[in-house]
């Protein structure tokens, strides 16, 4: 440069520096970017003249690419990690592309990160799929120099099911009927892809419906799960519940079922049936009768049940074709023991019945507790009080439309274990008890406990309780057949429940 001069130095034609000295040689450009190409330009300057170049040239500067760039799985997150080489830039731009778009769609993690490093950046747009990385030293355009490290392809992650629960892992179901169970999902990472519910013992289990659907490439999920047992057989089966994580993994837990008998229960047929408390028989799904309590007699018409506290049937059952029923506890007055003694003026100063069945007709009397045995004359008109508990230890059968049988007790009356028949009028002030055993106990009468009717037969075994395990029928013929003194209520006659 001249003496008796100043320059200005000038970047593309806009002036950037002023007031150079002659002896100035250099000049820093603080302001030119990274990258591009620049034109500069130093001019001269004399009072009173305009500008004039005295020199130009131009310059390209490129920027350099980070290196040495990882990708490592840190839990649910990808961490990557790369050494800054450029020359001039100290911020980055971390860019992405996933092997569902052949890792050519590159999409924006971060576009200012000013370290070497960046965490939790997530492995896909879910972490189960494969990804690749650029790290580019920039933080502007990316047409402008386009330097960056790639890192090759990375993941797959896999989502974990530390969350995965279900509400129980152990189900009773009884034949033919319903259980249920919930499950719920919550990946700590990513996404499950599907859920499968293997019945491992198809022979006893008929189904399991997951509702509403298979969920699909969901974040989390809830549902509840119906499992049907099947209506032949009994015993354990188990049921796998399997997540299918992406992208290839599997978490699986076990459900164990316990198929189960159903419970024993009872049936009536045409007669009236009634509790001052609580009327209960559990017919199954599986039953092979009629779903009612009460069925329909040989004139077409079920009983009336009635009850003072609940009735329960279970859900698959009803009361009747008709559904009458009465809620209420009072039935009449209480005919027990003493006013039937009083009522047919029954000799009580001695004893007439020592257990054995009486072979004649008339009224019977035992001032102690007494166990029945011997079969039931056909003709015959007897009746029985006894002062204390009774045992009716043999079937008692009642001639259709030839004779008549009551046994009534000031204790508890109870039908012994190998009783399958009981015919006549059965009443105890006590309770009315048929005892536990595999035999189908069919009685045809009427049936009255004021101390509450226990029934404790169990077909199980034979028939899995298909059937009722105790059956009872009203008698017509035992009410036209009964003495007179039994005339003045038909309540008598009614069948009761427990």
């Amino acid at each position: 440069m001249a003496g008796n001069e100043y320059y200005v130095v000038q970047r593309n034609g806009v002036r950037i520096g002023v007031g150079l000295g002659a002896n100035d040689t250099s000049y820093v450009d603080s302001g030119a970017k990274a990258c591009g190409t620049y034109l500069y330009g130093v001019a001269s300057v004399r009072s009173g003249c305009t500008d004039k170049w005295v020199g130009c040239g131009s310059i390209s500067q490129v920027i350099n690419a980070p290196i040495d760039l990882t990708a490592t799985r840190a839990g649910c997150s990808v961490n990557l990690k790369w050494t800054d080489k450029s020359n001039i830039e100290t911020s980055f731009v971390i860019r992405r592309a996933l092997d569902s778009g052949a890792f050519v769609d590159w999409h924006t993690l971060g576009a200012n990160v000013t370290t070497d490093t960046d965490s939790n950046v997530f492995c896909g747009a879910s972490p189960a799929a494969s990804a690749k990385y650029r790290v580019y030293a920039r933080n502007t355009s990316l047409s402008c120099g386009s330097a960056y490290v790639e890192a090759g392809a990375f993941c797959p992650l896999d989502a974990t099911t530390t969350n995965f629960n279900l509400s129980t892992t152990t189900l009773d179901i009884v034949m033919g009927e319903k259980g249920q169970f919930s499950y719920q999902i919550r990946p700590d990472c990513g996404v499950f892809d599907w859920i499968e519910f293997i019945n491992n013992n198809p022979t006893l289990l008929d189904s399991v419906d997951f509702t509403p659907g298979k969920g699909y490439n969901k974040n989390s999920s809830d549902a509840t799960v119906d499992v049907w047992a099947g209506t032949t057989d009994s015993g354990p089966a188990t049921i796998t519940v399997r997540v299918h994580l992406k992208p290839t993994s599997t978490v699986d837990k076990t459900i164990n079922v316990n198929v189960k008998i159903p419970d024993p229960w009872w049936q009536t047929k045409d007669g009236d049936v009634h509790a001052n408390g609580t009327i209960a028989s559990w017919i199954p799904a599986i039953a092979t009768v009629d779903k009612y309590l009460s069925l329909a007699g040989d004139g077409g018409m079920p009983g009336v049940v009635s009850y003072g506290n609940d009735l329960t049937l279970g859900v698959y059952a009803s009361i009747s074709e008709k559904e009458w029923q009465a809620k209420t506890a009072y039935n009449g007055d209480e005919i027990n023991y003493d006013y039937l003694v009083n009522r047919l003026n029954v000799n009580t100063s001695s004893d007439t019945f020592t257990g054995a069945m009486p072979g004649d007709s008339g009224t019977y009397y035992s001032s102690s507790g007494k166990t029945l045995s011997g079969g039931f004359p056909a003709g015959k008109k007897i009746v029985i009080f006894v002062n204390g508990d009774v045992t009716v230890g043999e079937n008692v059968v009642v001639p259709e439309n030839n004779g008549f049988f009551a046994l009534i007790a000031k204790g508890n009356l109870t039908f012994a274990g190998n009783v399958q028949n009981a015919q006549g009028f059965f009443l105890s002030n006590g309770t009315l008890s048929v005892a536990a055993s595999g035999n189908l106990f069919t009685g045809q009468g009427g049936f009255i406990g004021w101390g509450g009717v226990s029934m404790n037969r169990d077909l199980g075994a034979s028939t899995k309780n298909k059937t009722p395990s105790e059956f009872f029928l009203f008698r017509p013929d035992l009410l036209i057949n009964a003495p007179k003194e039994f005339l003045f209520t038909p309540f008598v006659f009614q069948e009761v429940a427990p």
